[in-house]
């Protein structure tokens, strides 16, 4: 699990927060990969790879798209 989350997320969009913060109290687990993305695992125990710097205007939606095909509805 992500211990830093608020030290390292000072740094990402205001809405990219927020989409963490919600994914986070929806029973999410969010990590970070060696390679320095983001692994969030559902409670499932499925999950997702997603950059820590999503740079395009649909990257948020491809994010919750993701999301909701693991099960994780936000």
């Amino acid at each position: 699990m992500l211990s830093h989350f608020s030290v390292v997320s000072t740094k990402l969009s205001k809405d990219f927060r927020q989409l963490l913060t919600k994914v986070r109290e929806s029973g999410c687990t969010i990590e970070v990969s060696r390679g320095g993305h983001y692994r969030i695992t559902a409670p499932s125990g499925k999950f997702i790879f997603t950059s820590q710097t999503p740079s395009d205007v649909r990257a948020l939606h491809r994010i919750r798209s993701n999301l909701r095909k693991i099960g994780v509805n936000i």
